[in-house]
Parts: C-alpha cells; structure tokens; sequence
C-alpha cells in the first residue's frame, strides 16, 4: 500500500509539471532572457532605434531555436547579436 501510495503522489508531481509546461533549465532561461532582449531591442519593429536590424534571418533562426529549446545553437547567436549592438548580457547561470 505504502509503495502504490508513493507512486500515485510521483505520478501527480510529474503530471503537474507536465500541465504547468516543460521544466525549463537554467540555460532555457538564459537563452528566453536573450530572446527577450532581442525583441525588446533590436527585433521589435514597434521600437525605431538607429541602427534596427529587421529581417535578420539568423537572429530569427536562433529566437526559433530558442523556443524549441534548442539552446545549445541559439545562445552564441542571440549573445553576438546583443554585443554586436552594445546591449548588455544577463548574468549566465
């Protein structure tokens, strides 16, 4: 009794966590803090900076990547596009 106990309560963790959205990872944090930078500053079209880089098929590639949790090839990205327009980084995990 006290085993089928411990794993209804496992499964109703996991079942939570799965109805809140995938648990995301310390560098999927990291890498949606970028995405956002990106569209606040650079990708927003709504914003008119001097130097706005719209339809930049790489920097697209990586926020898509980003959201499919493809982290490992959107960071290096989307770290160069907020350098290369003098944004400051977060802090990395």
């Amino acid at each position: 009794m006290k085993r089928f106990a411990a794993v209804a309560i496992a499964f109703l963790l996991v079942s939570s966590a799965h109805a809140q959205g995938r648990v995301s990872s310390p560098e999927q944090r990291y890498c949606e803090a970028l995405s956002d930078l990106y569209m606040r500053y650079i990708g927003n079209p709504e914003t008119e900076p001097r130097k706005i880089r719209r339809n930049d098929a790489d920097a697209e590639k990586a926020l898509a990547q980003c959201r499919r949790g493809e982290v490992a090839a959107s960071i290096p990205v989307l770290e160069r596009k907020l350098t290369d327009n003098r944004i400051t980084l977060p802090q990395r995990p």
